[in-house]
């Protein structure tokens, strides 16, 4: 892999360039077969070049210049005849001529060698993540070489030599510049440097992209592979070289898990500070697959955003409601949404069970019907728009483990669950369409035409119980209970 542009990186340019070759072999074969003046000949097949072209360093002589200078000196049928095997051929690249070749910032024709080796630290900067223009300063900060020989003897004393230079940024106090700074020293030590600085940070700004950045390279960097001896069966396995061990009691897991756990608790005592949860909620969502315990903490991140959104949110909702005041309202709408998509980008990872998929499908239902107060707040606006993308993916990438822990007898209570939300969020006509589309997605053909059925408030069991002068189900009760109020509602909104 090569950095790109590479007219951004002189020195590399210099590196890869081959120079211009003399000679193209396969035109110069189109046109010495063809070059016949005192006799006839079969008309040659024209050859084009490859991607990879046929070129020569050297020059092809004049005519004129080969064989002896006078007839009389021929004495061989060699004599006179050119043999151009001795031009030494050549593998020349100038690119393949795709959309991709314009971001190199090389000239048309320009031949370089893609093979040739280049300084690793430019490389690797070139492919590590980048942080915002604002918080450039700290870009050297993400930066972690994979071969020990790379990094530098001063590199873990870098933060505290730049600590008064331009490179801290104001928002960020002292101790998390240093704490941060030096996160990604050293790849066997960072996931350690990380639970300190889970535990000892206490004003780390989570919210911030650039923080963000650092600690998810830091946690997600897989590191380098070697070959270690498995004690069970003695034989050769790879390892991931930085987290030998990491799952070991009192390893670096447990420590995560734990430190996690602490910031939990204090979070939930501040609503202010849940902005947090965008990355530690994702943090220990993405543990959890290592660690069990880890699901625990994640859905007690994914509640106390839920229930901020559910509880002191919806109060301020019903406040501005009651005082007709329509900015104040879809501000509050808006921060709603963007709990409840906090919460649910607490199960981006990590094993499921029933319960969380109801509350997936619950919180992904809300998120839809708040999507249209995202243009009525434009300071919150795109901020949500990029939640919301993350929150589809997030959907996307667990639908396989949905449908997985979905079986039929466990989704009756879910059905009626969703029914009762599309009621609640969706005018009436558009309540079937609404539960189609979701459990034909999410289950098998019989749950879908169930949780119509629950829509529509029919089906051969309703019919039946009503025939036997049986009450009909709660989901029949609820569609038909919620139909009227919402006739009124449409009326007044339209």
């Amino acid at each position: 892999l090569l950095p790109l542009p590479l007219n951004a990186y002189p020195k590399v340019l210099q590196q890869l360039l081959v120079g211009s070759y003399q000679t193209s072999l396969v035109g110069y074969y189109n046109t010495a077969s063809n070059d016949s003046t005192w006799y006839s000949t079969h008309p040659q097949r024209s050859c084009v070049d490859g991607k990879v072209m046929l070129h020569t360093v050297g020059k092809p002589p004049a005519p004129n210049t080969i064989g002896p200078s006078h007839i009389d000196s021929f004495s061989s049928d060699r004599d006179g005849v050119y043999f151009p095997d001795s031009l030494g051929p050549v593998m020349a690249w100038s690119g393949s001529g795709s959309m991709a070749d314009s971001s190199t910032g090389l000239n048309v024709g320009s031949f370089f060698d893609p093979f040739r080796p280049v300084n690793e630290l430019t490389v690797l900067g070139n492919f590590t993540e980048r942080l915002r223009q604002q918080d450039s300063s700290l870009q050297w900060a993400v930066l972690q070489p994979y071969s020990r020989q790379s990094v530098s003897a001063d590199r873990g004393n870098l933060g505290v030599a730049q600590q008064d230079q331009e490179s801290k940024p104001e928002w960020l106090s002292k101790k998390s510049y240093l704490k941060l700074t030096a996160l990604r020293s050293y790849g066997l030590r960072q996931l350690h440097r990380l639970c300190d600085l889970l535990s000892d940070c206490q004003g780390m700004p989570y919210d911030q992209p650039a923080v963000q950045a650092v600690i998810r390279q830091a946690l997600y960097h897989l590191g380098p592979l070697v070959e270690e001896v498995d004690n069970n069966s003695s034989s050769m396995q790879l390892m991931q070289q930085w987290r030998t061990d990491w799952g070991a009691a009192g390893g670096v897991l447990q420590a995560l898990c734990w430190e996690l756990q602490k910031l939990a608790d204090e979070l939930a005592e501040k609503p202010r500070a849940h902005d947090a949860v965008l990355l530690l909620g994702e943090m220990v969502a993405y543990l959890a697959d290592w660690h069990t315990p880890c699901k625990a903490v994640a859905r007690q991140f994914a509640a106390m955003t839920s229930k901020h959104a559910d509880n002191q949110l919806q109060g301020e909702v019903d406040k501005a409601a009651r005082a007709a005041d329509e900015v104040a309202h879809a501000e509050m709408l808006a921060k709603q949404c963007k709990q409840r998509m906090l919460a649910l980008l607490c199960y981006a990872a990590g094993p499921l069970d029933a319960q969380d998929v109801g509350h997936m499908i619950s919180l992904m239902v809300q998120i839809k019907h708040g999507d249209v107060y995202l243009g009525q707040v434009p300071e919150l606006q795109q901020e949500l728009v990029q939640l919301r993308v993350l929150c589809h993916n997030t959907i996307c990438r667990r639908l396989r483990d949905i449908q997985s822990r979905i079986q039929l007898h466990q989704l009756t209570q879910l059905c009626l669950v969703c029914c009762r939300l599309c009621h609640l969020l969706c005018p009436t006509d558009l309540v079937v369409p609404c539960v189609e589309g979701l459990f034909s997605e999410l289950a098998k053909p019989a749950l879908a035409i169930f949780a119509i059925g629950c829509a529509r408030g029919e089906g051969p069991s309703v019919q039946r119980r009503e025939q036997e002068g049986q009450p009909a189900s709660s989901a029949c009760l609820t569609h038909r209970c919620t139909t009227a109020p919402l006739r009124e509602l449409r009326a007044v909104t339209s």
